[in-house]
Parts: structure tokens; C-alpha cells; sequence
């Protein structure tokens, strides 16, 4: 069987993995040049920076001096 995966983030990346370990034969594809979705590395000026998604969340219970 064939089947197509939307998306190159991480998880779709090990879903993709999975699938083809059960046998299925798997196209990934993504509207972007580069695999990763928004977790990726780039080179600026000569040094690797990584980007990813950062979720601050507030804290549960209010931060008192």
C-alpha cells in the first residue's frame, strides 16, 4: 500500500518511519525546500544556530519578592 505524509516536522518524520517499517510504501512531502518543519538548524556568519518552536507558559502560581 501507498500512503503520503503531509509535513517534514520531527513527528511526521518518525510516523513516516514507522509506516514504512510496517511495510508501507511512503512519500513525504512538504511545502518547504528543507526537512525539519520549524525545528532546523542554519549558518550564520560560520556558526550553526539552531531554530526550533519555544512555548513559554505562565507560571501556575504568582511569582512574589
Amino acid at each position: 500500500k501507498k500512503v503520503c505524509v503531509i509535513g517534514s516536522s520531527p513527528v511526521m518524520l518518525i510516523k513516516a518511519t514507522h509506516l514504512s517499517k510496517q511495510g508501507f510504501d511512503v512519500l513525504v512531502v512538504d511545502s518547504n525546500v528543507r526537512y525539519g518543519g520549524m525545528w532546523r538548524s542554519r549558518v550564520i556568519k560560520g556558526i550553526e544556530i539552531d531554530q526550533g518552536v519555544i512555548i513559554l507558559k505562565a507560571s501556575p502560581t504568582p511569582i512574589r519578592s
